[in-house]
């Protein structure tokens, strides 16, 4: 019975960014991987909200875009419009706090959702994530599988995470360092190892959740206590894509040097191996990274290769092949 503005959309597509991130690199993905028709919708923390209608998909990628929600419903969401239910709606959430944890980006994520009215029995889901917005889409599956028809993700943590626990570890130094969030959520884990007491403050938030859990404790807990939302996680097309960062260097010859991970996240933890077979396909993309301050890691969301699986899974093409 959940209705809103969007609604009447059939297929929808959310995506969700990593941590100490926002969607603007996938509000840009998403215009690429979109087709003729499709409505791109992004609202940042700050409540801002931006709208673009893709109006042709050749190499130029014409659209159209709107700062007006009110202009939106005049021009494109009109009563009876026939051509709605075969639009894509692709929806870029960005969380409330960079570095929050996943169970809260669930949970205000199926507020949204409902607030749009697509979080419904009619409306089919893919979800595309990055780094940590990889568990916090996987949560949001656990949480809503009914309404999820794939997930995607690359570069995703799915074990417990090194920089992380160190960031966990060393909150003054990791912030000088790498800029990390001092944000602290009223979320709290039930979990006492995924908490932390700052400033006599108390909280959960992604650094305590990747420095104690692996995803595969959740999914083995989860398989035990409720059995029948398990098999639905089966039946789930779950994709783990892995960016392996490499160099090129000249020596008489271009000779390219690979690296295990795309310099912050093991190729082995990013294909979830330690979920066997829950994951469908496990791809890796090579990607160059500039040099330890800009890693592979941060160009994942924007790659041609992963652009282009976007395009493949929200068109239904089963063409995916581990590597």
């Amino acid at each position: 019975d959940i209705k809103g503005l969007f609604s009447g959309f059939k297929d929808v597509s959310v995506y969700v960014h990593g941590i100490e991130d926002d969607g603007d690199d996938f509000f840009e993905s998403a215009t690429e991987a979109a087709n003729s028709g499709d409505i791109i919708v992004i609202e940042d923390r700050s409540g801002n909200k931006r709208y673009r209608i893709l109006t042709g998909t050749n190499p130029d990628r014409e659209y159209v875009d709107y700062t007006s929600l009110k202009e939106l419903q005049e021009k494109v969401l009109k009563n009876g419009d026939s051509n709605i239910s075969t639009r894509r709606l692709h929806y870029i959430y960005e969380t409330e706090m960079s570095n929050e944890h996943r169970q809260k980006t669930s949970d205000d994520l199926a507020d949204k959702l409902i607030e749009l009215g697509i979080l419904n029995n009619r409306t089919n889901i893919n979800m595309f994530s990055h780094s940590y917005g990889g568990r916090r889409s996987f949560q949001f599956a656990i949480d809503y599988p009914e309404n999820v028809n794939s997930v995607t993700t690359i570069g995703t943590p799915y074990d417990e995470n090194l920089l992380s626990g160190l960031a966990n570890t060393f909150p003054t130094i990791a912030g000088v360092m790498n800029k990390i969030s001092d944000e602290y959520s009223d979320y709290l884990d039930f979990n006492p190892s995924n908490s932390r007491t700052d400033h006599q403050v108390s909280f959960s938030n992604a650094y305590t959740d990747m420095t104690s859990e692996e995803m595969k404790e959740d999914i083995e807990h989860l398989k035990t206590v409720n059995p029948e939302v398990y098999s639905q996680l089966e039946e789930m097309e779950i994709t783990a894509v892995a960016g392996r960062d490499y160099h090129e260097r000249q020596r008489g010859s271009t000779v390219r040097y690979y690296n295990s991970h795309d310099g912050a996240v093991s190729v082995t933890s990013q294909h979830a191996e330690s979920l066997g077979s829950l994951i469908d396909h496990r791809l890796t993309y090579d990607i160059e990274g500039v040099n330890i301050t800009k890693p592979a890691h941060s160009f994942e969301t924007t790659n041609s290769d992963f652009i282009n699986l976007i395009r493949k899974v929200n068109n239904g093409e089963n063409t995916l092949k581990s590597n």
